[in-house]
């Protein structure tokens, strides 16, 4: 039998696909307020109780990496499965996997290892969505986070995506926060930096990603809708959907934070310019990370949403 704190960790696990070692014990000290490292026993009690699968290389034990059986979670703690959690688009790439995956690549582990490094206390549900395209006209995030009844999707953007294909996203986002007001949602770009470490992986980004940042934000002041009228405007109007722009790094500062609620300018409020004076700081400083001051949650009163949820590029 597996105690409660054991539970909670299992609860945690079962998102992912594979972990290393230390994302293992990473993970463990995080959702269980832990300052030990994971046990032995408890990974070989997850390995008889087939959660875990070691993958261990001859002569290669501190590479282990240790598979998740989330098909095998699922059916022995079938209400550690939130599927009520995640908004009703999704739900049908988050459920549990019967095949193990073990396909690794520089995407997928960066959003892993942050996400793993800021994941905040108490979450409710948290999902990876396995399908990467249109469901309903939404496009699927990387990664789903609810805490306290408010989502945040999270996108991981690896510099490769076409400014154009990357401006889709917004609007289809916009269009589901206006369907339920009351609906609390963070929507958060992550993108690659040359801070990003991994296992197995060689960063070969070795510039800061911040000139891309901008050129997208000022794309999106040239957004409007089927009536053209200013897509920033309508943005601004759904106070209940708010829009951040991070580097790697930037996030792995300030991402609990904002998932626990304190409050950060979104891009609504961060001007292009305001990212350009940033980046020349950044570059004054050899490469550290720009601040973002946490200021107390301002009131925000609710505008008319009437005008068409449809949109296009101009």
């Amino acid at each position: 039998m597996l105690s409660e704190k054991q539970i909670k960790f299992v609860k945690a696990l079962y998102p992912f696909t594979q972990l290393n070692y230390g994302q293992l014990n990473l993970l463990w000290q995080r959702t269980t307020d832990s300052s030990s490292k994971i046990s032995s026993s408890l990974i070989s009690k997850l390995e008889h109780k087939k959660f875990l699968i070691i993958k261990q290389e001859e002569g290669m034990k501190r590479k282990s990496r240790y598979l998740v059986k989330q098909f095998d979670i699922a059916t022995a703690y079938p209400e550690l499965f939130e599927a009520s959690k995640i908004p009703e688009a999704y739900r049908h790439e988050t459920r549990p996997a019967y095949k193990v995956n073990e396909s690794l690549n520089f995407h997928d582990e960066a959003l892993k290892s942050l996400v793993i490094q800021t994941l905040p206390p108490k979450y409710e549900a948290l999902a990876f969505p396995r399908v990467k395209n249109n469901i309903n006209g939404i496009l699927v995030p990387d990664a789903i986070l609810v805490k306290n009844g408010e989502i945040t999707y999270l996108e991981y953007d690896n510099l490769t995506e076409r400014a154009a294909d990357f401006l889709s996203k917004l609007p289809r986002y916009l269009y589901e926060a206006k369907q339920d007001l009351e609906k609390k949602i963070n929507l958060v770009f992550i993108f690659k930096d040359e801070t990003v470490q991994l296992p197995d992986f060689v960063n070969t980004r070795k510039t800061s990603p911040i000139p891309r940042m901008i050129d997208l934000q000022q794309k999106i002041y040239r957004l409007k809708t089927l009536d053209q009228k200013p897509y920033w405007e309508a943005l601004k109007s759904c106070s209940n959907l708010k829009i951040y722009f991070l580097t790697h790094g930037e996030a792995l500062d300030k991402l609990e934070d904002l998932l626990e609620g304190k409050y950060f300018q979104d891009i609504s409020y961060k001007k292009p310019e305001q990212m350009e004076v940033e980046e020349t700081q950044i570059n004054k400083t050899s490469k550290s990370k720009k601040p973002i001051t946490i200021e107390k949650n301002k009131p925000t009163s609710r505008s008319d949403h009437s005008s068409t949820d449809k949109y296009v590029f101009e």
